[in-house]
């Protein structure tokens, strides 16, 4: 029997690298509303092992900045772009992270309501090989580019202020992607000798900023912990019913709500499926 995680993951594999929908449908409503551009397209990468409403509100967050009202034009779109499972083998290992597919289709299943932002999948899609965040965001610049040949349109690379810091991004990814800095805490992000046609500075406080897949993972493992069926992908079905064996139903409705709490809606039974593809990026 074909499991819905399945049939979500059939849905993925269908679709473009970058689907352009809905930025298409947004600047279509500002021509016809008379608002012209540039408009500002945003990307955000990362393992989104697996997303979580922190990511989402990430993108929220860059997308409602008022830096855009005092640059001109708008924000008509965006992606997130989940990592290659070459990548999280590399820092996870080997079985100890979500497969591509899943992944993915989390992320499908969480923008699925958003009028802005999609799922993206050049990165998962590369064969052999994990594409880092200045490839992905130059091949986006690039697909932009050519769909809208006529339409003043700029890709924006969204990250946060330790990630900004390290890959060194004061000068933007390229000189024609910028880098938008998002810092928690409610502080400005640090951004010296930044420039400032190409970095945007962001501060991003609500309730979203002690969100992590890390916690998300935490969850899930105490889950494990409370069933005795071994290994987390084996489990995923009995968490599904509240737990089976020696597990306290109390205790897996707790750790279930938490994950509610963590997740975006629509997400949280997909990460409880099994799907029949264990190996994501070939799929896709």
């Amino acid at each position: 029997m074909t499991s819905r995680g399945d049939k979500v993951a059939a849905k993925v594999a269908d679709l473009p690298d970058w689907d352009f929908a809905k930025i298409e449908a947004n600047i279509a409503d500002a021509m016809r509303r008379k608002q012209g551009g540039p408009f500002h397209v945003l990307v955000a990468t990362g393992a989104m092992n697996p997303v979580h409403r922190g990511h989402v509100a990430m993108l929220r967050k860059v997308a409602n900045s008022p830096e855009w009202q005092e640059r001109g034009g708008r924000v008509v779109g965006g992606f997130l772009s989940p990592s290659h499972d070459l990548y999280l083998r590399g820092k996870f290992g080997e079985g100890n992270f979500l497969p591509a597919t899943k992944r993915a289709a989390m992320v499908r299943a969480a923008l699925e309501g958003e009028p802005l932002f999609s799922l993206g999948l050049y990165e998962v899609r590369a064969e052999g090989r994990w594409p880092d965040f200045p490839e992905v965001a130059t091949n986006l610049g690039d697909a932009v580019r050519e769909r809208f040949v006529d339409v003043p349109v700029r890709v924006w690379y969204v990250c946060g202020e330790d990630h900004y810091t390290k890959c060194h991004l004061r000068r933007g990814v390229t000189k024609t992607i910028g880098c938008c800095v998002v810092a928690r805490g409610g502080k400005r992000p640090v951004m010296k000798r930044a420039n400032p046609d190409l970095v945007i500075g962001v501060v991003a406080e609500d309730e979203t900023d002690d969100m992590s897949s890390t916690k998300v993972r935490m969850h899930l493992e105490s889950l494990q912990n409370l069933c005795s069926e071994g290994p987390i992908d084996s489990l995923l079905g009995a968490v599904a019913s509240d737990g089976t064996g020696d597990a306290s139903s109390a205790a897996v409705r707790g750790h279930k709500d938490a994950l509610r709490s963590l997740l975006p809606v629509g997400t949280l039974d997909l990460l409880l499926s099994r799907t029949q593809q264990e190996e994501g990026s070939q799929h896709l």
